[in-house]
């Protein structure tokens, strides 16, 4: 049965993310829309009714560089309009101030042609800011789709601890097919275009059958393509085998953008690594160095090759030699006859946060004398990594790298990814790499190990 935590993890899912950020990236605008509306003061804070002064802003966040795409400033009456040009269709920030002071930030879409009228009364004391346009219409009902869909996965976990998969299924199927169907209510709008990514995406493992239909049933140029081509990769995969998984993946190759088209060969190594094929997948990320050498994937290329020959399960773990917080040395040898596992992290990543507990839970459950954690924080700053352990009683060996990243353990696991966790049994051998929200993952694995090594 899955925990509450990785369920919160694995299907309150953010698909969103994929595509919802946009950034002024581009120095010739691509989109043009409008922007108008009227902002007041309630009359029980300001009974002279003059309106004017407030600042409207629509920016762009990129790479913590703030960039102004559109400003306007009201009248006395309220009012202001403006034209925005901004670098594509997509998600920007609208900050509206007023003498200096943020009063709040908005989602706002922006799409070629669409005009949106903007309408609050300050201060809002809960009162939303409204945002009509048939873009921001499409929006509000993807994120009100998305709100349930979250709300009826927690009130499954919380109301029947011992829900069945089948459960599950019916809630992610059920969800999954209200964001389809945001295409019928508001076709060709950015909401819908996210909602329909989601629900393939969502799909992935439940139902892999429907997820690769309706994946078909988008077009190329779709913003997710890629993420959707990756998802389903996993659903072809468990439907017909890997060979036809690399295949879907090659297929959707079109050499009409060489970023993409590089996205989707890293895919195919990790297809290759998935199934322990290591020449295959040193072959895919040559062919990568090779046919997209300036792009990051080829960087990305190298790590992958290092990856295949070091650190695919069954292989020798790299010898380490590191130092616990209470001044032990703990390396291979002194790990010997045991399983163990080398975890990578920062005090204050928010997943690992998040993941305290459930790591907590798990670890109180196993044998110190059969397995045993090696935390390596990867963060330079002592203060926070003394934080963590101060006044909390976590189980585990701990270490503090003050080279972080770059420290001799750290670059021979190929820590790219925070969390990153490392099992490797008492023989010296690699169980498996997690990355990222895999902690279930590591949790089931344990428990078969475990139960082996007992008998």
């Amino acid at each position: 049965m899955k925990p509450a935590f990785a369920l919160c993890q694995a299907l309150l899912v953010g698909v969103v993310t994929m595509t919802v950020v946009a950034c002024g990236g581009e120095s010739s605008a691509q989109v043009r829309s409008h922007v108008y509306g009227q902002l007041t003061v309630s009359t029980d804070v300001d009974s002279l009714a003059d309106h004017s002064g407030f600042e409207v802003l629509v920016v762009s966040n990129q790479q913590a560089d703030l960039d102004t795409l559109g400003v306007a400033e009201t009248d006395s009456e309220g009012r202001f309009a403006m034209d925005v040009d901004v670098p594509e269709r997509g998600i920007y920030p609208l900050v509206i101030s007023r003498a200096g002071a943020t009063l709040t930030i908005q989602e706002l879409v922006l799409a070629e042609g669409d005009s949106t009228r903007v309408r609050a009364t300050f201060p809002l004391n809960g009162r939303p800011v409204r945002l009509v346009s048939h873009e921001n219409a499409s929006w509000t009902a993807y994120k009100n789709t998305k709100s349930q869909y979250n709300r009826m996965v927690l009130e499954l976990v919380q109301e029947n601890p011992d829900y069945t998969e089948a459960e599950m299924g019916r809630v992610i199927r059920q969800s999954a097919g209200i964001y389809w169907s945001l295409q019928e209510t508001y076709p060709g709008t950015f909401g819908a275009a996210v909602a329909a990514a989601e629900s393939v995406v969502m799909l992935e493992g439940w139902a892999d059958s429907l997820a690769v239909a309706r994946a078909g049933d988008i077009a190329a140029s779709h913003p997710s393509k890629v993420e959707i081509v990756r998802a389903v990769r996993r659903s072809v995969a468990r439907l017909e085998g890997q060979a036809a998984a690399v295949r879907f993946v090659r297929s959707h190759m079109t050499g009409e953008d060489e970023n993409k088209d590089a996205a989707l060969l890293s895919e195919v190594v990790v297809a290759y690594m998935d199934s322990l094929n290591a020449a295959a997948a040193v072959s895919a990320a040559r062919e990568l160095q090779r046919d997209y050498p300036d792009s990051q994937w080829a960087r990305w290329a190298e790590g992958a090759i290092y990856e295949v020959e070091h650190l695919l399960p069954g292989l020798p773990a790299p010898e380490f030699s590191l130092v616990d917080i209470n001044g032990d040395v703990i390396d291979k040898q002194a790990m010997a006859d045991q399983f163990y596992m080398l975890e990578f992290y920062t005090p204050t990543h928010p997943l690992f946060q998040e993941e305290l507990g459930f790591r907590q839970a798990l670890l109180n459950t196993l044998d110190e004398a059969i397995f045993e954690a090696v935390s390596i924080s990867v963060d330079p700053d002592s203060a926070f990594n003394e934080a963590l352990l101060d006044g909390r009683n976590l189980q585990g060996r701990f270490v503090f790298e003050p080279e972080g990243t770059e420290s001799m353990v750290a670059t021979a696991y190929n820590v790219n990814v925070i969390p990153t966790r490392v099992l490797i049994d008492p023989r010296g051998l690699i169980v498996r790499k997690y990355v990222g929200a895999s902690l279930e993952e590591l949790e089931a694995d344990l428990a078969m190990l475990l139960m082996g090594a007992s008998r």
